[in-house]
């Protein structure tokens, strides 16, 4: 190879990685995050913190999961925390009924975000027979739709909570709704 081949060549070369650290450096200041859906898939359940927030076992890891798109009401975990807020006990029943085999499957929103700003994994939660659990805690009544991010059924979801208000089922019926912040809550 000629002393004029190897300098094309290595002018080349040089080109090439800058141009490869140019598009590295922008996909990275771009703030464009790819959500991980490699955690998909069926976990054993640990433990129900409340209606929307479980622990499964991942590999060997404890990860703690919250429900996309539902928000239902706490439940007193001791110490001096205020007590459990109405409905949040039989949110967490009918969490704990859902999951029975204690194996669900999880599954992420491409729409939204991976983690929440406590840390957990987002996603939704199935039964061992498909069922959402998501979607059947808004639509009869254990808990809120979440309006307040974006996730892909999250119309779906608000027109499942006005069904479930305007036919009164679960804390429609026996709790106190306050809006004051913008979002429904369950009275203090």
């Amino acid at each position: 190879m000629t002393k004029k081949n190897q300098k094309i060549l290595t002018k080349f070369l040089v080109g090439i990685i800058l141009l490869a650290i140019g598009i590295y450096g922008q996909s990275k200041s771009s703030g464009d995050v790819k959500l991980d859906t490699s955690q998909s898939g069926y976990y054993d359940v640990v433990s129900i913190a409340d209606g929307d927030t479980i622990t499964v076992n991942m590999e060997g890891k404890k990860e703690k999961i919250r429900f996309i798109g539902v928000d239902t009401p706490e439940v007193y975990h001791g110490g001096d925390t205020a007590p459990s807020e109405c409905y949040a006990d039989q949110a967490k029943e009918f969490v704990a009924s859902g999951i029975d085999n204690k194996r669900v499957k999880l599954v992420a929103d491409d729409k939204g975000s991976n983690r929440d700003k406590y840390g957990r994994l987002l996603r939704y939660v199935y039964t061992h027979d498909d069922r959402n659990l998501d979607e059947l805690l808004v639509s009869e009544g254990y808990g809120f739709a979440v309006d307040g991010f974006a996730y892909s059924r999250k119309a779906e979801f608000l027109n499942l909570m006005e069904q479930a208000k305007q036919s009164r089922k679960g804390l429609w019926a026996v709790c106190g709704i306050d809006y004051s912040k913008g979002y429904p809550e369950v009275s203090k």
